[in-house]
């Protein structure tokens, strides 16, 4: 049976900890450096605050004396896949997304006895919010803990080789435009469609893979359902949606002039590259443009409020001061402290 204390969850948190999460960029964060067992706190996910966790896992484990319960994130993408999430535990597909983390956590196979303490998976990292999932198996918990923001991304040529985008540099990206764009809508698959003179080629709308919460909060965002998009999966010979990248990765935007997808600011300003004094892409976030804020969760089943939960909730490590500027380090914005609902840990 898994030690069900979480110690150290809500103390104050050392400067050397807090260097350890800083003083090196995302490069250096990955999957847990150690192999992690039954008393840690294992989580998977979202690709959108992977990194972010890898460093306040860095933060927390690296603290003296060490806790008893560290902290263990698994990228949503990467080598080993399958990936074993805890000593002990059956290999599982590498949970992909902020959905695969969440069908992971509540899988039924993830709970091998009837002691909900014994499960292998303690938590979900989420960029969906809780209304977009309305039926889970197991009741969950949602803890924010930072704030984003999405934008459209295109291609910026950086004198490298990549091409720049033809979108005309007026065109708002509104959601009514974006709406009829991943639509396919015959009156909006042009560039010229909505500048007379630009050009006439064809807007290439990208999507992250099923399963993103960056995915289901954009197409949320833009009033559309799945059913009303037609991806180059369900329609390989005729199609207009890409959604074969992986989510936030600038690649294909910037190979493609004609591209265009929805793209996480805070992973924008820390992990795409820079080529000759620019970002390889650009993102469109002048006043008009879609650019709406959503919060970033953990996501924890009800039953693990006590223990897992005290990590996450208002009191503990993820909403301290020391947290607080490795979220900022990694481009988001720490929530506001206190008891009204969607601050940190609320």
């Amino acid at each position: 049976m898994r030690k069900t204390t979480l110690k150290g969850a809500a103390v104050a948190f050392t400067a050397v900890a807090l260097s350890l999460a800083l003083g090196a960029g995302n490069a250096a964060y990955a999957d847990p450096p150690f192999t992690p067992d039954a008393d840690d706190i294992v989580g998977v996910g979202s690709d959108t605050s992977q990194f972010v966790l890898n460093a306040l896992a860095t933060s927390y484990n690296g603290q003296s004396p060490a806790p008893t319960s560290r902290l263990a994130s698994w990228d949503a993408t990467g080598t080993p896949n399958p990936l074993q999430p805890q000593a002990g535990a059956p290999s599982i597909a590498r949970p992909n997304g902020s959905t695969a983390g969440i069908n992971a956590l509540t899988a039924a196979a993830n709970s091998p006895t009837s002691n909900p303490e014994d499960d292998y998976i303690d938590f979900a990292r989420s960029s969906s919010p809780p209304e977009n999932y309305p039926s889970p198996p197991v009741p969950l918990k949602f803890y924010p803990f930072a704030l984003d923001s999405l934008a459209i991304a295109v291609a910026r040529s950086n004198a490298d080789g990549s091409p720049n985008t033809n979108a005309p540099a007026t065109l708002v990206f509104t959601v009514a435009r974006l709406a009829a764009i991943y639509q396919c809508t015959a009156t909006a698959n042009q560039w010229s469609d909505f500048v007379p003179g630009a050009s006439t080629a064809t807007i290439r709308p990208l999507l992250p893979q099923p399963g993103s919460g960056t995915r289901s909060y954009f197409l949320s965002q833009i009033g559309l359902t799945e059913a009303q998009i037609v991806t180059k999966s369900e329609s390989p010979g005729s199609f207009c949606v890409n959604d074969d990248p992986q989510e936030h990765d600038p690649a294909p935007i910037n190979s493609n002039a004609n591209a265009i997808a929805p793209f996480s600011v805070g992973r924008y300003n820390t992990d795409v590259p820079v080529v000759n004094g620019q970002k390889i892409i650009a993102l469109r976030t002048s006043t008009g443009n879609f650019n709406p804020s959503r919060r970033l969760y953990n996501v924890v089943k009800v039953s693990r409020i006590a223990t897992v939960g005290a990590f996450f909730s208002p009191t503990g490590f993820v909403c301290s001061a020391a947290a607080d500027a490795i979220i900022t380090a990694n481009g988001f914005t720490p929530l506001p402290k206190g008891t009204s609902a969607g601050n940190c840990g609320v």
